[in-house]
């Protein structure tokens, strides 16, 4: 992370912004504890095994952060964007985005969750929440299959959860 920035202050340059505000998101209950989704969640490494929407994930696990992440909608040619980890609770939050150019033209940020429901079960949960002038074109391009990789994604995610066993 950039010399003098805290957590907090890095994860602030994320947050949506005012105008055309847009949130995509999935969840889903996974028969399995919270512990071993966090364990698959992060397990960056195995999601061209399992994952349909981020094919590939490069870079750390720490506020401040790249990654760079190979997205893929509907299963088409993938494509490579940079996003900044800006929060990371250890079991239950991770957070990445990204902005193009100044905030007001384009701020996302994918926040993903874990939850326990009890021993044995969870529930994952995620959320891209935009903002700025491009939202509109962004959602006019891919709000559908946004919709479905999110979906995709977090089926996936607990089908793999579940067969780790």
């Amino acid at each position: 992370m950039p010399a003098g920035i805290d957590d907090e202050a890095f994860h602030d340059r994320f947050r949506q912004g005012r105008w055309f505000r847009r949130e995509i998101g999935a969840e889903v209950e996974i028969a399995a504890p919270a512990g071993r989704a966090w364990a698959a969640l992060v397990d960056l490494d195995a999601y061209p095994a399992w994952n349909p929407f981020t094919v590939a994930v490069r870079g750390e696990l720490r506020v401040g952060a790249p990654v760079d992440l190979s997205v893929s909608f509907d299963g088409r040619r993938p494509f490579r964007q940079r996003e900044w980890v800006n929060r990371v609770e250890p079991g239950r939050v991770l957070c990445w985005g990204t902005r193009l150019g100044p905030g007001w033209a384009l701020t996302a940020n994918r926040w993903q969750w874990v939850e326990p429901l009890g021993d044995d079960r969870c529930r994952y949960r995620t959320t891209d929440r935009f903002s700025g002038w491009l939202v509109p074109l962004v959602f006019a391009l891919y709000g559908p299959a946004m919709d479905r990789a999110f979906m995709a994604m977090a089926r996936a995610l607990a089908r793999e959860v579940e067969r780790r066993g």
